[in-house]
């Protein structure tokens, strides 16, 4: 199963359980028809990812963030 990395419009701290937003829960549960107790990938928007573990799955998604990593954008420079 390819790795699922959702944006989520809230703060967001380690150790937390969340229940995602509408629309990231569709797409998980309807969409990817994703199970319980595998890994997703959350952002913000703040400069991090957050590694959470699916822990319900009913109507809506409830997830428990387990760590947080520092998104690295690299840039390339072409001298002409």
């Amino acid at each position: 199963m390819k790795h699922v990395r959702l944006y989520q419009n809230t703060l967001l701290n380690i150790g937390e359980e969340l229940t995602l937003d509408e629309d990231a829960s569709h797409h998980l549960l309807k969409v990817l028809r994703f199970p319980q107790g595998q890994s997703i990938t959350l952002f913000n928007g703040g400069g991090f990812n957050y590694s959470a573990e699916v822990l319900e799955t009913n109507k809506h998604c409830m997830v428990k963030l387990l760590s947080k990593d520092a998104i690295h954008l690299n840039q390339s420079l072409i001298l002409l």
